[in-house]
């Protein structure tokens, strides 16, 4: 072993014996793993962009069931009754729970191109049902599929219209 190399090992072992001068980026003074703090900001910023777009999603759906409620009380509604209340209720309480979700700040840059698929899913399933209502049938998830699994694969379930 050569001096130079010999004497960057001892300081470093001289640095180990005060914690704080041994954790590196990957490992605390516990010898578990540590994220990159700039890591660790972006899953804090995503993390709370979830949670702001499941209380959002959590408020639209809330205000879903008691227009339905209103609207239908315990009575199953018929198919025509059904997309008379999505085309004028259901389908504009989703259209501003999307734009919610597009004026969020998004933090986390990388998760830009997964919100704006998920609202742009999202939206052309609201044209889709606008342009043609037979897509809105009772019971049925169409034309939220995309949209759901997009939303679920995020980590925003809450976020669901098809479910």
């Amino acid at each position: 072993m050569s001096l130079t190399r010999g004497a960057a090992l001892l300081t470093l072992a001289a640095s180990c014996l005060f914690p704080a001068a041994c954790t590196s980026a990957h490992h605390g003074t516990d010898g578990s793993p540590t994220r990159p703090a700039s890591t660790s900001a972006s899953a804090d910023a995503r993390s709370s962009l979830v949670a702001q777009m499941t209380t959002l999603c959590r408020a639209s759906s809330d205000e879903l069931r008691a227009a339905a409620a209103h609207a239908f009380g315990q009575q199953r509604p018929t198919t025509a009754a059904w997309r008379a209340f999505m085309m004028g209720t259901a389908l504009p309480i989703i259209t501003r729970q999307l734009d919610g979700i597009a004026a969020l700040p998004h933090a986390p840059a990388d998760d830009d191109s997964s919100i704006a698929a998920i609202v742009k899913a999202g939206r052309e399933a609201v044209a889709a049902a606008t342009q043609d209502s037979t897509l809105l049938m009772p019971g049925s998830s169409a034309p939220f599929d995309t949209y759901d699994r997009l939303a679920t694969a995020y980590g925003i379930p809450a976020c669901n219209l098809g479910t």
